[in-house]
C-alpha cells in the first residue's frame, strides 16, 4: 500500500499550476497599479512645472512693466494645457494674482501667487484644495 502512486501526479501538478497562477495574477494587479500611480505621478509633476513656469514668467514679465501701466489678465499656452491668470490690487504695490490651469482631460486647477511690486517678486504661491 505504500507504493500505491495512483492518482498522486493530478493534484500535485494542480497545485503547482495553481500557485504559479496565482502567483503571476499578484504580479499582474501589482504592475496595473503601479503604471497607475506612475501615470498620477507623471500628472502631478507637469501640473506643478506648468504653475511655477507661468509663475516665473509672470514674475518675469512684472519686473519689466512700468507702475503706471495697467495690468491686463493674459495667458500662457503650453504642449498639454493652457495657464490662464487675472490680477487684483490689494494695497499699493501688492497684487494677488490669480493661475488656472486647464489640461485637456482634468479639472481646472486654481492657484494663487501675490506679487510685491516694490520687492519685485513674487512672495507666496498656494494651491487651492
Amino acid at each position: 500500500m505504500l507504493r500505491n502512486e495512483k492518482g498522486f501526479a493530478f493534484p500535485v501538478s494542480l497545485s503547482i499550476l495553481l500557485a504559479s497562477c496565482l502567483s503571476l495574477l499578484i504580479l499582474l494587479g501589482q504592475n496595473v497599479s503601479e503604471a497607475e500611480l506612475l501615470n498620477e505621478k507623471e500628472q502631478i509633476l507637469k501640473q506643478d512645472y506648468y504653475l511655477l513656469s507661468s509663475v516665473k514668467r509672470l514674475e518675469r514679465h512684472l519686473a519689466d512693466v512700468e507702475e503706471d501701466e495697467t495690468l491686463q489678465p493674459g495667458s500662457f499656452i503650453f504642449k498639454e494645457g493652457t495657464v490662464t491668470y487675472s490680477m487684483t490690487e490689494l494695497a499699493g504695490s501688492l497684487f494677488e494674482i490669480s493661475f488656472t490651469l486647464a489640461i485637456e482631460s482634468q479639472k481646472p486647477i486654481v492657484s494663487y501667487a501675490f506679487y510685491d511690486r516694490d520687492r519685485g517678486k513674487m512672495i507666496k504661491w498656494t494651491e487651492k484644495k
